[in-house]
């Protein structure tokens, strides 16, 4: 059970932060599962692609990205491939889980709805948890200065980079 201090702790992280936990998540999630497919990868690395946003145009290019994905989580029909490669039990449960993924983040990209992107991850850390998934340790997580930049954080750091997507 996801508790009030988790919570807490989850409005100290940074809107990339965020998305990367929600984004490791849903990979661990797949791996539990064992969900494999072109399109699920496709998402998961661009999902990761977040950490790579600099400077405003950077973002512009990654959030239109998303327009040219096989899965987005914004409740486009998937590839008939995949539609075969999710199992009907997981169907239901998997659409809601790549929505709050992807909701993590884009409750903050034309406003500025922080405590929305807290909403989903917790959405997101319910399911996983429900399987018994081990959830992210948030210190790995922390970074100074993550409420700047209308809390979206300091640029990561190749390394800082890594060392997150290696937690997944």
């Amino acid at each position: 059970m996801i508790q009030n201090q988790y919570i807490d702790d989850l409005k100290q992280l940074s809107v990339v932060a965020r998305q990367c936990i929600a984004v490791t998540c849903f990979e661990r999630y797949c791996r539990f599962h064992g969900l494999v497919h072109q399109a699920i990868d496709q998402f998961i690395e661009h999902e990761w692609r977040i950490v790579s946003i600099h400077k405003p145009s950077d973002f512009n290019v990654w959030e239109q990205a998303f327009q040219e994905m096989p899965i987005t989580g914004q409740g486009d029909p998937y590839p008939d491939s995949l539609d075969v490669a999710i199992p009907l039990t997981l169907r239901k449960e998997f659409d809601n889980l790549i929505l709050h993924v992807f909701e993590t983040s884009a409750t903050t990209w034309y406003g500025h709805d922080l405590e929305g992107t807290v909403k989903h991850l917790v959405e997101v850390l319910k399911i996983i948890d429900s399987y018994g998934i081990a959830l992210p340790n948030l210190e790995m997580f922390r970074q100074p200065l993550a409420h700047i930049h209308d809390g979206w954080g300091a640029p990561l750091s190749e390394a800082e980079a890594k060392r997150w997507k290696e937690a997944a």
